[in-house]
């Protein structure tokens, strides 16, 4: 059985509003999948956090977005229902 606090990957819509809502927040900014977790990582000892969630959205010029947040992403950016 698994808990909430490990590791789970979601693959979903953002909200309509998500993207122009997430401009105002601060992004690392990856061309390679590969390259997530080493910044979302980064990103998350630089704000100070030591339990954290990531959001990865597709960049619209190139690349990926790579968001860290103490709170889960889930229920503010996404369409997704978990049953």
């Amino acid at each position: 059985m698994r808990s909430q606090d490990q590791l789970h990957v979601h693959i979903v819509r953002l909200q309509e509003s998500a993207r122009s809502r997430l401009a105002k927040l601060e992004a690392a900014r990856v061309q390679n999948l590969d390259d997530v977790w080493k910044v979302a990582a980064r990103s998350a000892a630089l704000a100070k956090l030591d339990d954290y969630g990531v959001l990865v959205v597709s960049a619209q010029d190139a690349g990926f977005l790579v968001f860290v947040d103490r709170e889960s992403f889930e229920r503010s950016y996404t369409e997704a229902t978990c049953r």
